[in-house]
Order: structure tokens, then C-alpha cells, then sequence
């Protein structure tokens, strides 16, 4: 995300400018995600991050020039491919992402947390009520029940809409029925009437764990936002456990 946020920022030549590529490089080295075993003296290095550039605009341009399905089967550039399909066309939500991520990277959780054990620092008191009228929508019971409800006769089971988590599976009898909904509206575009009803479109089926990570942080992340970072993080993991094992070899 933060490649193609600099592809789509600088656009011409300047795209390849030492400096920007520099900075890039040190952000993404910074990034707190990454396993302690995969930082080494090349890792996300100038080259390799050019490297990742020129792979990323060309895919960018086969997919504009639709050489490439949308419907891409899992593999080589796969994670990249979702990203690009996902946010090339929405500048704004990108850029609200990677601004994020270089400002709080590699910052320790505390910063993150208030008082409440809710990872939403909100010091203004326009924050608080808009994350207020937030979780009152969300706890609407009825509201609540009817998305459950709907949910299940659609699909006949509740997964979390962002890694899949199956609370029936998990807990057997104790789980059946149980999910979380999160409200889809970001916190900032939340109307100021009361009265505005919430539909079922409006809402979304999370695990606990998702619903507490879409409200983590100085701004609230999209379901298919934190669906990304589920998935690059599973890759990242996945990366992980090959250098291991060559590492044992």
C-alpha cells in the first residue's frame, strides 16, 4: 500500500527520485509488523523497494489495460494485486492509510491505548461523541439481532467479514448464533440527527478481535482495509516460517 501510494502520489518521473525512494525504504524498514528475523542489511533496501516499484506500476498497467482478470487466482503478486484493484481508484482512503502507518509505524501499543482498554485515543470532545454515537449504533440489540439473523439464513453460518473466524466452530454450542457488528460509517461522517436510522447494510459481522482493531488507532479502518492487513500479515508469517526452516538447513 505504501508503494502504490507513492506511485499514485508522485505519478511522473520524480516517482524515481534517490530521495523518495530513501524515504520510502526507511519507512518501510520501520514498520513494526515485520518478524525481528527478516530485518536484515537489504531488507526493503532502496534497490529492492525500486525493484518492488517497477513491478507494481506494470501490474498497475496491465490491469488498466485489462491484460490482467480481475478475477487473479492466489500466487505471485497476489496480495498486490487485491491492494491495487482495492484502492488505485480511491486515492484519498489510500493515502488516509499510509499516512497512518508512517506516522505510527513503530510506535509502541501504549500509545495507542486510553483508559478504557479501547485502542481509540480520542483527547477532543467532538472525538467523544462521535465514537459515542459510534458504539450506540452498534449496540442497538435489535438492530443487532436482525443482521445476525439475516446473516445466517443468507450465508448459514456468521464469519467474521475480515479473517473468517467462525465463534460455532471455535466454541461448538457456546458460540452458535454469537458474532459482533460493527457500523460501517466512519466515525467523522456519522450525522449529527440521532433519529437516522441504521439499516442492515449498514453494519458489519466481526470477530471481537477484528471489531476492537477496526477501532484501534487515531482513525477507524475499513473491513476490507483490515482484511488486507490480515493478509499481508499471513503472508508476512508465511515468509517468516521459509526463512526459518532455510535457516535450519
Amino acid at each position: 500500500m505504501l508503494v502504490l501510494e507513492h506511485s499514485l502520489r508522485l505519478k511522473d518521473h520524480s516517482v524515481w527520485d534517490r530521495v523518495a525512494i530513501r524515504e520510502l525504504s526507511d519507512v518501510l524498514r520501520r514498520l513494526d509488523f515485520h518478524p525481528p528475523a527478516m530485518i536484515h542489511e537489504n531488507f526493503r533496501s532502496e534497490s529492492s523497494v525500486t525493484t518492488k516499484l517497477k513491478g507494481l506500476m506494470q501490474t498497475v498497467g496491465e490491469i488498466e489495460s485489462n491484460k490482467l482478470d480481475y478475477d487473479f487466482a492466489p500466487g505471485s503478486g497476489h496480495l498486490d494485486r487485491k491492494v491495487i484493484l482495492e484502492f488505485a481508484g480511491d486515492y484519498v482512503r489510500l493515502k488516509s492509510y499510509t499516512d497512518f502507518w508512517r506516522r505510527y509505524g513503530a510506535v509502541p501499543e501504549s500509545v495507542f491505548q486510553d483508559t478504557r482498554g479501547v485502542g481509540q485515543p480520542l483527547d477532543l470532545e467532538e472525538g467523544r461523541r462521535l465514537l459515542k454515537e459510534h458504539y450506540k449504533r452498534e449496540r442497538k440489540p435489535r438492530i443487532v439481532r436482525e443482521k445476525l439473523q439475516s446473516t445466517l439464513e443468507r450465508e448459514g453460518q456468521l464469519l467474521c467479514e475480515v479473517c473468517g473466524f467462525n465463534f460455532n466452530t471455535a466454541y461448538g454450542k457456546l458460540g452458535e448464533g454469537f458474532a459482533e457488528c460493527h457500523h460501517l460509517q466512519p466515525l467523522g461522517e456519522l450525522p449529527d440527527d440521532e433519529g437516522v436510522t441504521t439499516t442492515l447494510d449498514d453494519l458489519a459481522v466481526v470477530c471481537s478481535n477484528c471489531h476492537r482493531m477496526l477501532h484501534r488507532g487515531p482513525m477507524m479502518l475499513s473491513v476490507e482495509g483490515l482484511r488486507l492487513i490480515v493478509e499481508t500479515q499471513a503472508a508476512i508469517l508465511d515468509q517468516e516460517d521459509e526463512f526459518g526452516a532455510d535457516g535450519e538447513e
